[in-house]
This record gives structure tokens, C-alpha cells and sequence, in this order.
């Protein structure tokens, strides 16, 4: 669990570190590399392993990492672009863009290091409807969370956030709840081999 907790952080870092303007080429194409050969190696490293994880606890790792490294990307670029976000301008267009790339080879990534013979049984359905149901309670806090933050926390001293930011921070929140879901499976399935 450390290991997995400290590459976790890595690909948030990554994140973080995508959303900088000092890079001197597309921040979307670098992290989308980044993740591709990573899921190359875990798919080699998958293979010399007798304990590697099945499909479906595959999918929900390499889920969460994706997710953690456009949600860290996303949120960087929120506070660099300030509460007043405006999405008709170049460097907001530039941040989605760059996104979308992110977004796809999040997904690509889970198809790459995919098991071989991919199956799911009961078992799964059973975690994955466990782990929808603590997301989806954690996603209905954050939003109450959020709502709440906006219009109780608003004072003449901040500027209220524009529509562009609140709906950008609504959806980190729903990123947010994937990456609790994709936690809470990888969570069951390392308890159920540990027990």
C-alpha cells in the first residue's frame, strides 16, 4: 500500500506539474506519454508477476491514476486562470485542449494493460456496486460542500467565482468522486487478498 500510495501522489504531482507555463510543448501530449509508457511497463511488469492484480482491479487502479493526474492538471490551471475564468479566452481554450488529451490517454491506458483473458464475475459487480454507492454519497458531500462554500463564504473582500469556474469546480468534484470510487475498489480488492 505504500507504493501504491506514493505513485498515486506521483501521477497527482504530475498533474501538477503539466499545468506549469513553463513547458516549452503541449503539457496534453507529455502527460499522455507519460501515462502510455507507464501502462506499458506495468503491462510488462504485470505479466513476470505471478500476484499481478486481475482485470477488474486493474481497471480501477489505472482509473484513479488517469483521473489524479487530469483532476491535478484541471485544478492547477483553475487557480492559475483565477475565479473570474472565462472560457472564450486562448489560454482557456488552450487548458481544455490540453485536457481532452489527457482525458483520452486516461482512457487508452486501461485498454493497454488491460489482462489477458479480461473477465469479471459476481465478485466485481458486487465491489464496483459498493464502491458506486460510497462515491455517490461522497459526491452529493462535496457538492453540498461546494454549494455551501460559494454562497456562504461569498464577502465584499473576494470576488464571487464566474459560471465558467463554478462549473469547472463541479466538475473536479465529480472527478474527485471517481477517484474515491476507483480507491474503494482497489481498497476491497486488497483487503479480499490480504484475508
Amino acid at each position: 500500500m505504500p507504493a501504491l500510495a506514493l505513485s498515486l501522489a506521483a501521477c497527482a504531482l504530475l498533474g501538477v506539474l503539466l499545468a506549469q507555463s513553463w513547458l516549452p510543448f503541449s503539457a496534453g501530449f507529455l502527460g499522455g506519454a507519460v501515462l502510455v509508457l507507464a501502462a506499458y511497463w506495468l503491462r510488462g511488469h504485470w505479466q513476470r508477476v505471478l500476484s499481478a492484480p486481475e482485470t477488474a482491479e486493474r481497471c480501477a487502479l489505472l482509473s484513479v491514476a488517469g483521473t489524479l493526474v487530469c483532476l491535478a492538471y484541471l485544478g492547477a490551471k483553475l487557480v492559475q486562470l483565477g475565479p473570474d475564468l472565462d472560457i472564450h479566452t486562448r489560454a482557456a481554450r488552450m487548458m481544455a485542449g490540453e485536457l481532452w488529451t489527457l482525458v483520452a490517454a486516461s482512457v487508452l491506458i486501461g485498454w493497454i494493460a488491460r489482462a489477458p483473458d479480461a473477465t469479471r464475475d459476481e465478485r466485481d459487480g458486487m465491489i464496483a456496486a459498493r464502491a458506486l454507492g460510497f462515491s455517490s454519497y461522497a459526491l452529493l458531500a462535496l457538492q453540498a460542500a461546494l454549494v455551501a462554500w460559494i454562497s456562504l463564504g461569498a464577502d465584499a473582500t473576494r470576488p464571487a467565482p464566474s459560471m465558467a469556474m463554478l462549473a469547472h469546480l463541479f466538475i473536479c468534484s465529480w472527478m474527485l468522486a471517481h477517484v474515491l470510487y476507483g480507491l474503494h475498489c482497489t481498497w476491497a480488492y486488497a483487503s479480499m487478498r490480504h484475508a
